[in-house]
């Protein structure tokens, strides 16, 4: 994996394929500085770009070309948004080509944020409530930043979050009294009967349905367990900074799979 900010030739590449007006658009919104006069070629606006950015530093490269691969994003977002208002199916291949060229460099899309592919990230996260998935893209922008241990902080958050809103819908007590474990399994022990219906439903005997039951919420706060042990001893909340990049996938994978088991209960 090549750091972002050395990627550059890969985005303008990507790039060429807009008219000039929405090239310019994207870089200016980016922050890449392009002097003025360079007319209405490709070639000349996409020169005065590899001008700006050869003489920037590590972390400007870096800012600019994740700010490009953003707005290229949201620019075929709105694209498609636009396509929806006037009943033309969306036109997701511009999308799927960015995704191909980052994947080649060691980097994918989630949202609208870029993210090492050495992080895996297997959730569809619009099922989620916004703040919800907010905590996540910002999981994967901590850890694309260096940052371990806040990355790990906003992922364990994430889960929060939806265990304080079933607290609160549910009446359980005071959810930040709760040990971070205890608020998990808590939260899940209300998914019961809706978990256990479509199980029954298929005619499986009552007895395995409990056990079904039993195991997996064991399994979720298990999990829990686990991400409370990583957010204690390497998330930011209280100071540590040395959290190793392989925590914070641990930490990712026991919050997928707590937020996937409550986002599959219906």
């Amino acid at each position: 994996m090549r750091d972002i900010g050395e990627c550059w030739s890969s985005i303008r590449g990507f790039l060429d394929n807009y008219s000039t007006k929405d090239i310019k658009g994207i870089l200016g919104r980016a922050g890449v500085p392009v002097a003025p006069g360079t007319g209405t070629h490709k070639g000349p606006v996409l020169d005065a770009a590899d001008f700006s950015v050869a003489g920037l530093d590590f972390e400007q490269k870096k800012r600019l070309v994740i700010g490009c691969i953003e707005e290229i994003v949201l620019f075929e977002k709105t694209k498609n948004q636009n396509f929806a208002k006037l009943g033309i199916p969306a036109d997701n291949a511009a999308l799927a080509s960015l995704q191909r060229v980052l994947a080649r460099v060691g980097y994918g899309i989630s949202g609208e944020d870029v993210f090492p592919l050495t992080l895996q990230l297997d959730i569809e996260t619009a099922s989620f409530p916004e703040d919800v998935a907010m905590a996540i893209q910002e999981a994967l922008r901590r850890y694309r930043d260096g940052s371990f241990a806040g990355a790990i902080t906003a992922v364990t958050g994430a889960v929060d979050k939806i265990t304080e809103s079933i607290f609160s819908q549910n009446s359980l007590g005071d959810h930040k009294a709760a040990s971070y474990q205890a608020r998990v399994s808590k939260s899940f022990s209300t998914f019961e009967k809706p978990y256990c219906a479509p199980l029954l439903a298929k005619n499986l005997p009552e007895h395995e349905v409990k056990l079904i039951w039993e195991n997996h919420k064991k399994a979720v706060s298990n999990s829990a367990y686990v991400l409370a042990a990583f957010r204690r001893e390497y998330s930011d909340v209280h100071g540590h900074q040395n959290a190793p990049a392989e925590f914070v996938q641990k930490s990712l994978d026991c919050a997928v799979f707590i937020l996937r088991s409550f986002s599959g209960v219906k």
